[in-house]
């Protein structure tokens, strides 16, 4: 990490983690010094190591967190230094999580200390999303070494379940609109029964076609066949055939006139 970055936080406090392990490395640091400045020669002891030495912080860090719990030190672990430092050697052995864990704690203050883990990231309390490939990996590695279980590994990356809304969305209205409820089942809509329409003043009634009938007095065709103009379109076709006649007869006298 370069000085420039590590003076950007430089008005920021050390953690009491921090103060302690510069200290057992045989720095002198108080409170009020800078934090950039302190891990910065933290890294410069360190040497070689500080790579494992970041990542054994971080990955005690997500092991408390899965277990819920908070320490003052991280002896309360119960790990053995040996252990952790082979948890620490197993996580940056691949390059591709050494370098997410590199960019997760790009911020001096979040080295060589332990961490809270939330959605949202919070470098004033100390805190990381719990959504970086690091922190999965981390915790992948805590689960296959059988420091906590499936439940402890799951439970606290689990959104708390909500409940549905109401139909008043644009989704849950054009579904209403299908016939479908949010819950995927059959909205049951009660559909008015067709009403038969009016008749129209072009359509006859059979006390018309009746009278009509009568009319013509119950002619024959040709060929000694009854009229019998049972159905609509038979009438229609009778209708239109005086109508036509009459027509022809209309036109004939006019040009005789």
């Amino acid at each position: 990490m370069s000085s420039t970055s590590h003076q950007s936080n430089s008005e920021s406090l050390l953690s009491a983690h921090q103060i302690a392990f510069a200290s057992s490395l045989g720095l002198q640091c108080e409170s009020n010094d800078s934090v950039g400045g302190t891990v910065l020669k933290i890294e410069q002891r360190l040497g070689q190591q500080s790579m494992r030495e970041i990542a054994r912080w971080f990955l005690l860090s997500v092991l408390q967190h899965l277990h819920n719990t908070e320490w003052s030190e991280v002896e309360e672990s119960g790990l053995s230094v040996d252990d952790q430092y082979a948890l620490a050697e197993a996580f940056i052995e691949t390059d591709e999580y050494k370098q997410s864990l590199l960019t997760v704690l790009k911020d001096p203050r979040f080295r060589f200390t332990l961490l809270g883990f939330a959605k949202g990231r919070n470098p004033e309390r100390r805190i990381l999303s719990m959504s970086t490939k690091a922190y999965r990996q981390a915790r992948d590695i805590l689960l296959e070494k059988g420091l906590v279980d499936t439940e402890q590994a799951t439970r606290r990356g689990r959104r708390p379940a909500r409940n549905k809304p109401a139909i008043s969305t644009a989704v849950n209205r054009r579904a209403t609109r299908r016939g479908m409820l949010p819950d995927g089942n059959s909205l049951q809509i009660d559909v008015p029964k067709p009403v038969a329409a009016e008749p129209t003043e072009e359509d006859m009634s059979e006390e018309e076609f009746a009278e009509l009938e009568k009319v013509l007095d119950d002619g024959k065709v040709e060929g000694g066949q009854p009229w019998t103009y049972q159905t609509n379109e038979e009438r229609y076709s009778l209708i239109l055939g005086i109508l036509a006649g009459a027509c022809v007869c209309v036109l004939a006298i006019w040009l005789l006139l």
